[in-house]
């Protein structure tokens, strides 16, 4: 039997399916979107999971520990577009909001509470300049 040399067909599909497993593993390693709960995990540990979001600074409670976020929806989270109270794991991030600012952070839920874990951003006291 002879042999013939890769033909265009096969090196176009080799190609089509090279650039497949490429882009998923870029799906895959997004840290815009939510993590996924893996099979046999606790419900505590699926609440626990690290929900990344961006939003604006409305207001600012240190004395709660708190602060009040606009923010797009986070389903996973069952949590519609609109503002909400999040509580702080670290309340020293506080200092560095202000009204108006962007900021972006990883969120949980724990004990039935939002919970800022930790900021992706770490110059979040800037407001974004207003567009004319």
């Amino acid at each position: 039997m002879k042999h013939s040399a890769p033909t265009l067909t096969s090196t176009v599909l080799l190609a089509a399916l090279a650039g497949l497993s490429a882009s998923g593993a870029a799906f895959a390693d997004n840290p815009t979107r939510p993590q996924a709960a893996a099979p046999g995990m606790s419900a505590a540990q699926r609440a626990e999971q690290r929900w990344p979001l961006r939003a604006t600074v409305v207001k600012v409670d240190k004395a709660q520990q708190q602060a009040t976020l606009k923010h797009g929806p986070l389903p996973a989270l069952k949590l519609p577009a609109g503002e909400t109270v999040f509580a702080f794991a670290t309340p020293t991030v506080l200092d560095t909001l202000r009204p108006g600012a962007e900021f972006r952070f990883n969120a949980v839920r724990r004990d039935g509470k939002l919970l800022v874990t930790e900021a992706v951003t770490p110059d979040a006291s800037r407001p974004r300049p207003h567009k004319k």
